[in-house]
């Protein structure tokens, strides 16, 4: 499974609010620059068994995060 966490550009969202008050939403969203409006800040991969499925994202990757090597290494050959 891959996580990626974004962040709202509040910049590019001003921008875009500000040419929908001007022409109007249909127009803004053809006629605009086509801007992201979310800035990546990273991706994350997971491994991830049916049981783990169950828990939240958070926890999850709370878990990879303090996990030894031997401990990935045990992970690894578990749950996939």
């Amino acid at each position: 499974m891959t996580v990626d966490r974004l962040v709202l550009d509040p910049r590019a969202i001003q921008r875009q609010a500000g040419l929908e008050m001007q022409i109007g939403a249909a127009l803004a969203s053809v006629m605009g620059t086509n801007e992201d409006l979310a800035i990546p800040l990273d991706t994350s991969e997971i491994v991830i068994c049916g049981d783990c499925l169950l828990r939240p994202l958070a926890a999850l990757l709370e878990d990879r995060d303090q996990a030894t090597e031997p401990d990935r290494a045990i992970l690894r050959d578990n749950h996939g």
